[in-house]
């Protein structure tokens, strides 16, 4: 085939003309080469430009600007002084309420002959509102510690109570099983001897192992003769100074004298007892925490109580030392495969803490975590408890002997309500008491994971006396040991306050917000930056 070369035709094909020299492509109208475009279109390719530069800044900041949000945040969780979180650790915006419930002794005649096991009757809840401060706040050298002391002022509501402080209740005559427990090891002359004292007085309502008091006089005092003998056996003992060497003195001085200690005791004088006298209204507690400051996971650690590093007496002493976190002061990121170690200063010892569920909370989503179930496991069943029994015979599963190595000569055991985890055994030697229900009795708190919050709190405790044969008069028709509950406590808060609702809100949301929020702004912006250009670009594309 022949192609010719006329006027670009082909045989039979279609007829090709050849452009002037003078005409140029559509497309040239609209250049990229900056010499050939007015001012405004060069303004709007600069407009360009920096508008695909703000959504790319914009893309990048939806990766970046949370997790730069929440470091700040993290950075004003530590407790500094004058600080937002420092100012609501301090004085928190929650009101705790203890409730009290009391078994009350229903057979204490035949128990006591020994032809009835113990009978309890579980009555309450007794309600008090709980205003916490931490007063004599100081910082370290460092700022990296801070030591505090606690003030807690109860309050009783009627309107939540069951009942009123005037109701009667048998309980046991705690300083009489104490005086039991610290002379468990005496000859049975000396226990005839302090039977004997205690009786020779003709007053005072504490003389037998079992007491009728009103709920007000067993918490907050009552006239105690037998709290007023322990005084008499230490109010002579003097300061060894040149006053009271002279003994010349003593005849002029008499006991009644203001200026030294009278050892006198009446029936109007009696000294009191109630089991939480003494907690009311006053400061006490003092110990020393990590801030935070240098490594977050490290605030609310003990490392010191009363001044001290190691608290206690157990039979080993990696037990002594303090170790664990103030339950009051948590740290954030709670991951729920590791165990929470929280450090319990009236219990002398650290309680761990392990994932159970997760549960909402007032909308928000919370881990629950619980102490694990071994930890008042005797050592046959949880080695790990062997240095809380000390030489002694070790009590069944359930049971915590606070007398031993915390509070010398307490007669007091502490176990979770209703023996919850405890040995079987413990619920069969009293008639009346409750089956346990983990739910409603499990000490437990439920913990925002991401920042640390408690939402809520159960603290839940069962206070127990040991009655046993023991060489005194009163017990000689036990027969079997008993462990007898007589009061119950839950302490803590439902759920948040509004004020804490809406700083965990904030604080959930607020990385999320700003990584939205500049990320729409940057790319809004260059977008509207972009768009001359690709107005301008549309029109070209219109005209060829």
């Amino acid at each position: 085939m022949k192609k010719s070369s006329q006027n670009g035709k082909t045989p039979g094909g279609p007829k090709y003309a050849l452009a002037s020299q003078n005409e140029k492509p559509a497309f040239h109208e609209y250049s990229l080469d900056k010499s050939e475009r007015t001012c405004c279109e060069k303004c709007a390719l600069s407009g360009c430009v920096l508008g695909i530069i703000l959504i790319i800044m914009g893309i990048i900041s939806a990766f970046i600007i949370k997790p730069f949000v929440n470091s700040k945040i993290v950075d004003n969780l530590v407790l500094m002084d004058g600080g937002k979180a420092f100012l609501g650790w301090k004085d928190p915006p929650v009101n705790p309420v203890m409730k009290v419930f009391f078994f009350n002794l229903t057979n204490e005649e035949a128990f006591l002959q020994g032809t009835e096991k113990p009978r309890v009757n579980k009555i309450g809840p007794y309600v008090y509102v709980e205003n916490i401060h931490k007063v004599n706040v100081s910082f370290g050298e460092n700022d990296d510690t801070v030591t505090f002391s606690d003030n807690k002022t109860y309050f009783f509501s009627s309107s939540l109570t069951n009942g009123s402080e005037s109701d009667e209740i048998i309980m046991p005559n705690i300083p009489l099983f104490g005086a039991f427990r610290r002379m468990e090891n005496d000859e049975p002359q000396a226990k005839s001897v302090f039977e004997w004292l205690l009786n020779s007085y003709d007053y005072g309502k504490d003389k037998a192992p079992f007491l009728r008091l009103t709920v007000k006089e067993f918490l907050w005092g009552y006239p105690s003769v037998l709290i007023s003998m322990e005084y008499l056996s230490t109010c002579n003992d003097r300061p060894n100074d040149e006053y009271y060497k002279d003994e010349d003195d003593w005849g002029d001085m008499g006991w009644g004298d203001d200026d030294v200690n009278d050892c006198r005791v009446t029936p109007e004088t009696q000294h009191k007892f109630g089991l939480y006298i003494g907690f009311n209204q006053t400061v006490m507690n003092r110990r020393t925490v990590m801030t935070g400051k240098g490594d977050i996971s490290k605030k609310g650690l003990i490392t010191s109580f009363e001044g001290k590093s190691s608290l206690g007496s157990w039979s080993e002493d990696q037990c002594n030392v303090i170790d664990g976190r103030d339950p009051g002061t948590l740290t954030v990121g709670l991951d729920k495969k590791e165990e929470l170690n929280l450090y319990f200063t009236n219990m002398c010892r650290n309680i761990k803490f392990q994932y159970r569920k997760t549960v909402e909370n007032s909308g928000f989503e919370t881990y629950r975590f619980a102490p694990i179930e071994e930890t008042f496991h005797s050592p046959q069943h949880y080695p790990e408890n062997s240095c809380y029994c000390h030489s002694r015979v070790c009590l069944p599963s359930g049971v915590f002997d606070i007398g031993v190595g915390c509070k010398p000569g307490s007669p007091v055991y502490m176990s979770w309500p209703h023996f919850l985890h405890g040995d079987p055994m413990l619920r069969n030697g009293v008639d009346g008491l409750d089956t346990p229900n983990r739910d409603e009795d499990e000490f437990y708190f439920d913990i925002e994971p991401e920042w640390g919050t408690t939402l809520a709190a159960h603290a839940a405790f069962q206070f127990n006396v040991l009655v046993r044969k023991n060489g005194f008069s009163w017990m000689n028709n036990i027969e079997k040991r008993v462990m007898l509950p007589f009061m119950m406590l839950e302490e803590g808060v439902a759920g948040p306050s509004e004020i804490i609702k809406e700083k965990i809100q904030l604080l959930l949301t607020i990385g999320e917000n700003v990584k939205n929020i500049t990320f729409l702004v940057a790319v809004t912006v260059g977008f509207i930056c972009m768009l001359p250009e690709i107005v301008l670009w549309i029109k070209s594309c219109c005209r060829s």
